[in-house]
């Protein structure tokens, strides 16, 4: 089997649905058009954000995005204090569009599968998962527990949101929960 080099990156790509790779590439964020039939770049890449916050896990840079099944992207700078966090979204070109109001220490961006809402790992100690509703702009509750709940993940259906916590006394024991309308009733 032959192994061929497709790009240069400081990051693994992720390979999005609107047929692009993202990845970091000098601290920035970089899309490349790509034909995922035929395993090949189409066309050069550009660059989407000056900078995005990634994080070191096993060794790799992990980028702190996520996306949406009809082409949204939803990414987390790294210019931004853990305290001055926004949701943007932008045109195809670059302009943004729509801004939301500030939140409390949001992190870990995942984008719900209809690009409906945003599942966001808010607060300090004992921090929980929230759901932030992109037509009203609001963040509510979802997981209740005192212990830190985070790096929550949307099922391909949009109808559970797995996630990591700290409940059973482990650093990283993963839970299902079904999503509902309700968000604040989920624990």
């Amino acid at each position: 089997s032959d192994v061929q080099r497709l790009l240069d990156a400081d990051s693994p790509a992720v390979y999005a649905p609107s047929g692009h790779l993202l990845f970091q590439l000098k601290g920035a964020l970089t899309a490349r058009p790509f034909d995922a039939s035929r395993a090949r770049p189409t066309g050069e890449a550009i660059q989407v954000e000056g900078e995005v916050m990634s994080r070191v896990y096993a060794g790799s840079p992990i980028l702190a995005l996520s996306f949406g099944d009809s082409g949204q992207i939803v990414y987390r700078t790294g210019l931004a204090s853990p305290d001055d966090f926004q949701v943007r979204w932008f045109d195809r070109s670059g302009t943004t569009v729509e801004v939301t109001q500030r939140l409390p220490v949001a992190l870990n961006p995942a984008l719900s599968p209809d690009g409906g809402r945003v599942s966001l790992f808010m607060g300090g100690r004992g921090a929980d998962i929230y759901l932030l509703d992109l037509l009203s702009k609001r963040p509510s509750q979802f997981t209740f527990d005192p212990l830190l709940d985070f790096a929550a993940v949307w099922s391909p259906d949009g109808a559970e949101i797995i996630f990591s916590s700290t409940r059973k006394g482990q650093p990283s024991t993963t839970f299902s929960t079904r999503w509902t309308s309700r968000a604040s009733t989920a624990s």
